[in-house]
């Protein structure tokens, strides 16, 4: 009878044993899937870091440009009303300046 007992604790050991092996194969398999779509995620999130980046870039560009543009337009201003204001000066005798206006 002792023999019988220690067959059946061994076939439940292998039992065990082969239970263990198919649930590490099972997440050995799920630790691939898993990394795999880790690397896919960490390259979609470098493409859209890039594309942030450029976005940034053509923002900090566009307000460059807007500042140019707007800087010209007060620096145009001032000059012209600079210019009335030594015209008025100039025509003492009394007659009347056009002030311009900034245009654009």
């Amino acid at each position: 009878m002792a023999e019988q007992e220690l067959r059946s604790k061994i076939a439940e050991i292998a039992s065990k044993c082969d239970k263990e092996f198919q649930r590490a194969e099972e997440l050995s398999a799920e630790r691939r899937r898993l990394q795999e779509q880790l690397g896919k995620a960490a390259m979609r999130s470098e493409e859209s870091q890039r594309r942030m980046e450029k976005a940034e870039e053509a923002y900090r560009h566009l307000q460059d440009e807007m500042t140019d543009e707007l800087r010209l337009r007060v620096e145009k201003c001032l000059h012209i009303e600079h210019s009335a204001v030594l015209f008025d000066e100039v025509t003492a005798s009394g007659v009347v300046s056009v002030q311009p206006k900034c245009s654009e």
